[in-house]
């Protein structure tokens, strides 16, 4: 007991702390979810795009977050350029767009016939190229106009390519049908309508003779030869009643999967993986040394253009 009466002012203090800091953590917690509730926070970035389709420069591509846990409706968006250039992007007045709490709002562009301002037609290209010109994207809320800081550096991989071209850049290409994708072993789908206007759509592969791809009949090396052999094949069972729907379509998968094949280069290239130090600096110096060859080109393309212009004239 004389210990603890000893060091009873201590404890007190210590508790006293503890209790101090819970409040404030619960303090903060409280101002946290009330800023969250609170007004809107909304984050925005876009990206302007050229194309040989038109001749404007134009947004490609709008990312809008909500980061508050509110809803935000939202009636209009506009880009603006410098001070007194407004540009619509989205008009939702008549439907307005509610973005939940913590929602992401995405929208692809693609290119324009042109701008235009009251009946004029409105170049918009140089206002895009300026780097130094402030934009901002407003939004028309409930709460009235919302500034967003708009951020034009959303990260690309193409950017890392004009600095390094060791940088390699890959997409997966895909075939669709009816909104399911479909591999490059794939020889034929199948598409079954049944009468409760059920659809079923099957794969057939190079191997499925094999298997049993059907419950009531097997599949043979001939039937899969062709498109018109399989359907053929098809008809008769379906006849003979193993197949129990009211109509089916052969598609040729592997011809058109060809057809895109053919589009690209006959030799597949290898994935490669360089060091650091490889890929870093001399892939820069390589970079560098075709920027120069390119550079040097050009220009004796240009002076042998102006020459044979020149010699024309006269």
């Amino acid at each position: 007991m004389e210990y603890l009466n000893q060091y009873k002012d201590l404890i007190g203090l210590l508790l006293a702390l503890v209790a101090l800091i819970i409040s404030i953590i619960a303090l903060l917690y409280t101002i946290k979810a009330f800023a969250l509730k609170a007004g809107y926070y909304l984050r925005c970035s876009y990206s302007t795009c050229s194309s040989m389709e038109c001749d404007d420069s134009y947004i490609s591509s709008l990312t809008l977050e909500n980061l508050k846990d509110r809803a935000a409706v939202i009636f209009e968006i506009y880009i603006k350029l410098g001070n007194n250039n407004y540009l619509l992007l989205e008009d939702f007045k008549d439907s307005p767009l509610i973005l939940k709490p913590f929602e992401v709002y995405h929208k692809e562009y693609d290119p324009i016939l042109f701008y235009s301002t009251s009946l004029n037609i409105i170049k918009l290209n140089d206002l895009f190229n300026n780097r130094q010109l402030k934009t901002q994207v407003i939004v028309s809320t409930t709460d009235g106009k919302y500034k967003v800081n708009a951020r034009t550096d959303r990260w690309r991989p193409e950017i890392l390519f004009f600095k390094n071209y060791l940088t390699t850049i890959v997409h997966p290409v895909r075939l669709k049908y009816e909104n399911s994708s479909y591999g490059s072993n794939v020889r034929y789908l199948v598409h079954f309508k049944y009468r409760n206007n059920e659809d079923q759509i099957v794969a057939i592969h190079e191997e499925d003779e094999q298997t049993k791809k059907f419950t009531k009949f097997n599949l043979t090396k001939e039937s899969i030869a062709s498109k018109e052999q399989l359907t053929a094949l098809l008809s008769t069972q379906k006849a003979n009643g193993n197949i129990n729907c009211e109509s089916f379509e052969v598609i040729d998968f592997n011809n058109r999967a060809k057809e895109i094949i053919s589009e690209f280069a006959t030799t597949p290239l290898k994935g490669k993986a360089y060091n650091y130090f490889y890929y870093t600096f001399i892939g820069r110096l390589f970079t560098f040394l075709e920027n120069r060859r390119l550079k040097k080109n050009n220009k004796l393309l240009k002076e042998n253009y102006n020459g044979n212009v020149n010699s024309n004239r006269q």
